[in-house]
């Protein structure tokens, strides 16, 4: 089940009458007469309310919306009221989605972290652990050259005559600060370097086939000119573009397969010779 609440803003277009004792007394986007149309009248409009969506099947859904509309105009129902500038009238809808096409799911089922964040649980942590690393070294840092700040702290109560010291003293402060800069850029370094190690990329599945045919085949019917690894596993031909070490790239180059048509692309992740979707 997915809620949801909206607000917005549009315009609503429509004509309306009042009838008293039979006899037309008065008439938006109608002739004189009622019955024959003019044009329509057209107001700012204010739409608020909640949906909710359910996933019945892998390729159906239903959704249940109902709001309010609030309009800048006391016309609607034909029938101004002294002392209001506003009507509104209330809405509800039921719709139903039905997913044709090879791939039946939907990225609306689909987890957060796996549609919304650049990034992954592994090497979160990792750079998470890495950053602890650089505060302990900092804090280390802080510690080597805590005299050297408080001379400079007594320095700066003694600015105007000891300005020499003071320019001394902020130098080495900021050696201090150049030396954590290299210790972020060395623990980047070895982040990258284990990731290496390990044999951990990934690539994108743009199609699998029960049928093997061949890559300029594939190719041709995606109407792609990337190179394409064909892998054979569960009885399945699986065809994969690319090879990233940077999630975030094969983020990217997925969201350039969804441009070019392939909307049902997703990536794998390839560890220590292992291949499995992310």
């Amino acid at each position: 089940m997915n809620l949801y609440s909206f607000i917005g803003v549009g315009a609503i277009g429509h004509r309306s009458v009042l009838f008293r004792n039979g006899e037309v007394e008065r008439v938006y986007g109608y002739e004189e007469d009622g019955l024959t149309r003019d044009d329509l009248k057209y107001y700012m409009a204010f739409p608020a309310g909640l949906g909710v969506n359910f996933k019945l099947s892998e390729r159906l859904d239903i959704g249940l919306e109902t709001g309010i509309r609030y309009a800048i105009s006391d016309r609607l129902d034909a029938k101004p009221v002294t002392g209001s500038r506003n009507d509104m009238y209330g809405y509800a809808s039921v719709g139903i989605t039905f997913r044709f096409g090879r791939n039946p799911r939907s990225m609306d089922w689909s987890p957060t972290y796996v549609t919304m964040y650049p990034g992954d649980v592994d090497r979160l942590s990792a750079v998470e652990q890495g950053l602890e690393d650089v505060e302990a070294e900092f804090q280390a840092l802080l510690e080597k050259h805590e005299g050297d700040l408080a001379a400079v702290r007594e320095s700066l109560e003694e600015l105007y005559v000891k300005e020499g010291q003071l320019t001394q003293r902020t130098q080495a402060m900021f050696a201090a600060l150049e030396d954590v800069s290299q210790e972020l850029a060395r623990v980047g370094e070895l982040a990258a370097d284990a990731a290496a190690w390990r044999d951990l990329y990934y690539s994108v599945q743009v199609m699998a086939l029960k049928t093997k045919i061949s890559v300029e085949e594939a190719q041709s019917y995606l109407n792609i000119r990337e190179e394409l690894t064909i892998v054979d596993q569960d009885g399945w031909y699986k065809y994969m573009t690319g090879r990233f070490y940077n999630l975030e790239e094969a983020l990217l180059h997925m969201q350039r397969m969804w441009g070019r048509g392939i909307r049902d692309a997703f990536i794998v992740r390839h560890e220590d010779g292992r291949y499995r979707p992310r």
